[in-house]
Formats: C-alpha cells, sequence, structure tokens
C-alpha cells in the first residue's frame, strides 16, 4: 500500500514537471504593457476579419474616432470647394459616406457608430490584414510602436497605439498617408486624368450605383457660420433664416 502511494506521488509530479517544461507560458504568465498591446492588436484583427465592428472598436483609440467624427461632419456639411481641397483618401471616404448611407441614419451617427457601420459592412479591407502580426513592442510613457509582420517576415511598417485610461489601443490614422499614396499611384497606373473620375468609377464599382456631379453637394446646410463665439450662438438659434437648432460649429482637424 505504501509502495502503491509512493508511485502514485512519483507519477503525479513527473506529469507535472512535463507540464512545466513543455508550456512554461500556461503557468507564467507575464502580463506586461508589450503583451497588452500584442493582445490589442489581435483582438482588433479578429473583429475586422469577422466583421463585428461593436467589438473591434474597444480596441480603436480616441484619435481614430475623432477623425471618423471630422470626416462625418463633412459628409453631412462639406460642400464641393472644402471636399475637393481633402486627400484623394479622404475624399473618397466623404463621398461614399453620401453616396450609400442613407441620410436618416446618417443624422443619428457619430464618430464612433459610423467606425461600427464602415467595419460590418467590410469597409475596411479584411484581405490587408491577414497573416499580419505585430512584435518588437517600443514603450515611451501611453505610446507604443510595433513592428508589423506578414507571415512571419518583417514589411517595413509600424503601427501605433494608445494607452488611454490604462487600456492600449490601436491607432491607424497615421496610415492614411500611406493609404493616399497607394491610391494615387492606382489612380496613375490606370491611366486617370483626375481623381473625381477614379473616385466616380470606384464608387459606382462597389455600390452598383451610378454617381453624379450631385454628391458633391452637401447633404444637410450649416445652421450658423463656422467659429461662432459662445455669446452669439443664441441669436443664430433663434433667427430663423437658420434652419437647424442648436447650432453646429464646424471644428476641422488636420491629419
Amino acid at each position: 500500500m505504501k509502495k502503491s502511494i509512493i508511485n502514485r506521488s512519483i507519477a503525479f509530479h513527473s506529469i507535472l514537471l512535463f507540464i512545466v517544461l513543455s508550456s512554461p507560458q500556461s503557468l507564467f504568465v507575464v502580463d506586461t504593457d508589450e503583451d497588452k498591446v500584442i493582445e490589442c492588436y489581435e483582438k482588433y484583427k479578429a473583429a475586422i476579419l469577422n466583421d463585428r465592428g461593436i467589438e473591434a472598436i474597444k480596441y480603436i483609440d480616441s484619435k481614430t474616432i475623432d477623425y471618423y467624427s471630422d470626416i462625418l461632419d463633412k459628409a453631412l456639411y462639406a460642400d464641393k470647394d472644402e471636399v475637393t481641397k481633402e486627400s484623394l483618401v479622404n475624399k473618397l471616404a466623404i463621398l461614399r459616406i453620401r453616396h450609400e448611407i442613407p441620410l436618416v441614419d446618417l443624422r443619428n451617427m457619430n464618430g464612433s457608430s459610423l467606425v461600427v457601420y464602415s467595419i460590418n459592412n467590410a469597409w475596411v479591407g479584411k484581405n490587408a490584414i491577414i497573416g499580419l502580426s505585430v512584435r518588437n513592442i517600443k514603450i515611451e510613457s501611453d505610446f507604443a510602436t510595433a513592428n508589423v509582420y506578414k507571415d512571419n517576415k518583417n514589411i517595413g511598417l509600424k503601427y501605433r497605439f494608445y494607452n488611454e485610461e490604462g487600456q492600449w489601443k490601436f491607432n491607424f490614422i497615421f496610415m492614411l498617408e500611406l493609404s493616399n499614396l497607394i491610391m494615387k499611384q492606382q489612380l496613375n497606373n490606370l491611366g486617370y486624368e483626375n481623381e473625381d473620375d477614379f473616385i466616380f468609377d470606384m464608387l459606382e464599382a462597389v455600390s452598383g450605383k451610378k454617381v453624379t456631379e450631385e454628391i458633391f453637394n452637401p447633404l444637410l446646410r450649416m445652421t450658423c457660420p463656422i467659429n461662432v463665439p459662445p455669446a452669439k450662438l443664441n441669436f443664430y438659434s433663434q433667427n430663423s433664416k437658420y434652419i437647424r437648432s442648436p447650432p453646429k460649429i464646424r471644428i476641422y482637424r488636420s491629419y
């Protein structure tokens, strides 16, 4: 009986030793900021690949949400001159919103819900992130960068992350400049002479609907002039020639 107990104890210790040696990370998890950055990106990527906008937005930083808020504002209110001044990638985003999302829905949207809509409707390309991973995390206070790998090969890009209220979140605004360059290359390679023709053809290809020059018209009229001092807001909200109340102040950001 005593010998049986000893043999059983030896067996248990052997099994435990095997587990420790073969899978140390399962027993000794180091939950560092580097780990959390990687976890943030992996959860973001999984949500994108499964069209789960509500889940993905948990891992997207406020700077990105602010960018979408600005694009939504311009889709609603910017006139042709304003839209034309935008970068190619921004112009495409503004006009696609006007072309594909009904105004009744846009009225109830904000930056966050526009992000969710974009992900749920596959506006955020899945193919571009398949096989991607982040490594070599560098952290400076609440900011982090990570090298991007494609199928275990460093592709020379760095992603950015920000720590917001204790949670690392992904920022992809800085990638817009790269996206803009890629789109311009495509435009030139395909022989387009101007951006508008290129954008119109892209919108028609993805939506199956004809695009006309009317797409440059703002969907809503401004409620009051831009940059109105707070003291004058009451005047504009009471003046009948301004069609909506409360008035909307336009705040533009550059990225």
